[in-house]
């Protein structure tokens, strides 16, 4: 604190003779002739990723000239893409940046998917949004006060929906009361802009009205942009504990049936849980 204040008293005795020297234009020439802090974006990121909405992490290096910690203020942002602006927003920051050092902070900003179709009407679900985002940065520098520093950085958003699924039929291998055994056709179809690698599948089958199996099967499967596959996965449960009316229905060409679940992926902007729910009529094959 002793340093400080002595520095502090010579600046100002410094400022001071200067100002009876020269005046104001001094004055403007020193302050500009002072050291001030630096920040630059290094990324736009999504760093978390739902089907209701993403949050996007703003990756900011900060460099302190001086001989104290600077303070962080606030930060304000603007984010824009698909011809318009996604979203605008002010945030309180907290923290310091070392008395002579760099920090990179990472900044958090919530983006609803629904408000940004609303703000921009022909974004689809399944596509990708480049976007630019400006922002300005407000620190506290000493002898200065305030100091806005302003940052650019360019990164791409999506948009994720459910892959379209379907039942494309059950061939029964043994079909008998006391046990049925058959592999089920699933299709699955990615309807992203993006690849997705499908890690698993959670579901639960009905057919005729009646609950016949439920499982968590490992998938490994990669989606291309707006690729296809189908999905060879093995069923076995009891006719008998779903009665003998479901097992007459079983035992027929076809059924209706209904399919839900939960898909786990990864993409390339993180994990992501894609709940789907399907029904209609499926052929059987004996």
């Amino acid at each position: 604190m002793r340093m400080r204040t002595r520095v502090g008293q010579g600046l100002i005795v410094a400022i001071t003779g200067l100002s009876m020297l020269g005046g104001c234009s001094t004055l403007e020439s020193l302050a500009g002739s002072l050291d001030k802090p630096s920040a630059r974006m290094t990324g736009a990121r999504v760093q978390q990723l739902t089907l209701e909405g993403a949050t996007l992490a703003f990756d900011v290096e900060v460099e302190n000239p001086y001989e104290v910690s600077l303070p962080l203020v606030d930060l304000d942002y603007t984010l824009d893409g698909a011809g318009t602006t996604l979203l605008r927003g002010s945030q309180a920051l907290s923290g310091t940046i070392p008395a002579k050092g760099r920090r990179t902070v990472s900044l958090p900003a919530q983006i609803s998917f629904q408000d940004l179709m609303q703000a921009a009407s022909h974004v689809r679900p399944g596509s990708v949004i480049p976007f630019t985002v400006d922002a300005t940065l407000a620190t506290t520098a000493p002898g200065i006060g305030r100091v806005a520093l302003p940052l650019r950085s360019d990164g791409e958003l999506p948009i994720p929906t459910v892959p379209a699924i379907r039942l494309d039929g059950v061939a029964w291998e043994r079909l008998a009361l006391d046990e049925a055994v058959a592999t089920m056709r699933l299709h699955v179809e990615n309807l992203n802009e993006f690849p997705i690698d499908l890690s698993t599948l959670e579901y639960r089958l009905g057919l005729g009205g009646a609950d016949v199996a439920s499982a968590a099967v490992p998938s490994g499967v990669s989606l291309s942009k707006a690729g296809s596959t189908t999905l060879a996965i093995p069923l076995s449960f009891r006719p008998l504990d779903l009665g003998l009316a479901a097992f007459d229905v079983l035992r027929g060409n076809s059924a209706a049936y209904s399919l839900d679940g939960t898909m786990r992926a990864e993409t390339p902007f993180g994990p992501l849980e894609l709940p789907f729910s399907r029904s209609g009529q499926t052929a059987f094959q004996h």
